[in-house]
């Protein structure tokens, strides 16, 4: 379900880049947002379930000191490939990359399959 929602997300992105209405853009912003939303309920709940109570706090420091640490370091690279190109530009290579992240994620069957291993795990599935 995350990576359906990571895609979606990357799609949007890519086609707000292509598109020159601005309320065709402001849908898919409202896309975006609905994504988002999915992704950090999502995200939190997997993260719980697969972590190990006496490291949960460590592993989700490190998650937050890096998703922090590198919201400055790209902005300043949106700004610079703004500067040096378009809007359209960061849009474009930015859906892109997302799309081409959960493509790629999609494809390794230990994260595919996770949630039926979990449940076997758990002894709800046979």
């Amino acid at each position: 379900m995350n990576l359906t929602a990571s895609f979606i997300e990357g799609l949007a992105l890519f086609f707000i880049a292509l598109t020159p209405n601005h309320w065709v853009a402001a849908s898919l912003l409202v896309i975006i947002g609905g994504t988002t939303t999915a992704i950090n309920v999502i995200a939190p709940s997997v993260n719980q379930s697969i972590i190990p109570k006496k490291l949960f706090g460590r592993v989700v420091s490190v998650m937050m000191l890096v998703m922090t640490g590198l919201v400055p370091i790209t902005q300043a690279l949106a700004g610079y490939v703004i500067d040096n190109t378009s809007s359209n530009q960061v849009f474009f290579y930015g859906g892109a990359l997302e799309l081409l992240t959960a493509g790629f994620a999609f494809f390794i069957p230990a994260v595919r399959n996770y949630s039926v291993q979990y449940f076997k795990r758990q002894g709800n599935l046979q």
